[in-house]
């Protein structure tokens, strides 16, 4: 993602004027707006939501000077469309570090009671990065936030559902192969 601009007053002000004349009409809005985002991006299975609606702001009010005389239509829409952005770079940041808590807290709790999860890290280890990254992007999320990301990434990567899914599977086979083998070398090293 870009890197962080720091909102200043007279920008904020000029925002806040372009969502509404009436300053009390404009926090409000702003508010609405901001709450809207973070739901928005928290049903997609976003776990910095709050974070992204302020970086989307800061992008908005970092290009207000041209846009408030430019824009034509609601800007509401164009909050949204810069959100979609932030959400799309978010998604290919490298997420190693951010693996669903569950797994985190094997890690730091009994490492030897799942060797599965090891054998895990060290397969998507070997992997490319872009690759490890779709998989962990891929499976992140859950209910309707999984499916929202997977279209988001569907998008991104011009495919279609179908064509996604395919790549998911052919990685994951082959994630498989790895995290068996590593368990069969693990158990025959125990055996030893």
């Amino acid at each position: 993602m870009e890197t962080k601009w720091e909102i200043d007053q007279g920008a904020f002000e000029k925002m806040l004027n372009w969502l509404h004349e009436d300053r009390e009409v404009a926090g409000k809005k702003y508010e609405a707006i901001r709450i809207r985002l973070i739901k928005i991006l928290s049903y997609r299975g976003c776990n910095k939501a709050d974070e992204l609606a302020d970086e989307t702001f800061d992008r908005v009010a970092k290009k207000i000077d041209g846009l408030a005389d430019t824009y034509a239509g609601n800007p509401e829409r164009y909050f949204f469309g810069v959100a979609n952005n932030v959400y799309r770079e978010f998604l290919r940041e490298p997420k190693m570090q951010e693996l669903p808590y569950k797994l985190e807290q094997q890690e730091t709790e009994t490492q030897a009671d799942f060797p599965e999860y090891n054998c895990l890290q060290k397969c998507l280890k070997t992997l490319p990065d872009e690759k490890r990254d779709f998989i962990v992007n891929y499976y992140r999320g859950e209910k309707i936030g999984k499916i929202d990301n997977r279209k988001v990434i569907a998008q991104d990567m011009n495919l279609k559902l179908g064509g996604l899914r395919v790549r998911a599977y052919r990685l994951r086979v082959k994630l498989q192969k790895c995290v068996f083998k590593c368990i069969d070398k693990n158990k025959s090293n125990v055996l030893d």
